[in-house]
């Protein structure tokens, strides 16, 4: 997720129904999580 910042590719890749699920795994700040957030717009 560091590179694309794509969860749904994560939770693709991981198999996983729930966004949520593949969350548990990334390794992000919450700073880098409101940057890639913040990008989105």
């Amino acid at each position: 997720m560091e590179k694309t910042g794509n969860v749904a590719a994560v939770q693709r890749q991981l198999g996983h129904r729930n966004a949520a699920y593949s969350l548990q795994y990334a390794r992000i700040t919450e700073k880098e999580l409101n940057e890639t957030l913040d990008d989105r717009e």
